[in-house]
Order: C-alpha cells, then structure tokens, then sequence
C-alpha cells in the first residue's frame, strides 16, 4: 500500500513545478505592461518601461530560484 504523505509531497512537488514558468513570465509582463501603461500616461518616453521590466525580471528569476530551490530539498 502507496503511504499517503509521500503521494501528497510528490503532487505538491509536481504542482510546483509546472507554476515555474507563471512565476518566472509572470511579474515580467506584468511589470513590462505597467512600465508601459506609466510611459505613456506620463509621456515619460520608455523609462517606467525598462525600470519596471528590469524589476520584473529580477523578482521573476528570484521566484524561479526560491521554487527550484524548495523542490531540490
């Protein structure tokens, strides 16, 4: 008989896995389209657009590392 606790921990690991790509593409877009939304209500040119695309890409690689991290352990 399969234990329980090790077929939850291992739909869990799985269905962390499969959010990697959401955590990674997500705050990228997210900060890329309201760098964009700022720049153009602003008339800013593409400053809040690199600044917050920059921003997206850091929390999306430190959201990517933290899950990777977790599902090594």
């Amino acid at each position: 008989m399969e234990d329980p606790k090790k077929n939850n921990k291992e739909k869990r690991a799985y269905m962390e896995a499969l959010s990697l790509g959401t955590e990674l593409v997500g705050p990228i877009i997210m900060g890329g389209l309201g760098g964009y939304w700022l720049d153009k209500s602003k008339n800013t040119g593409t400053t809040w657009t690199l600044i917050l695309l920059a921003l997206g890409i850091i929390i999306g690689i430190y959201n990517f590392i933290k899950i990777v991290r977790k599902l090594n352990k």
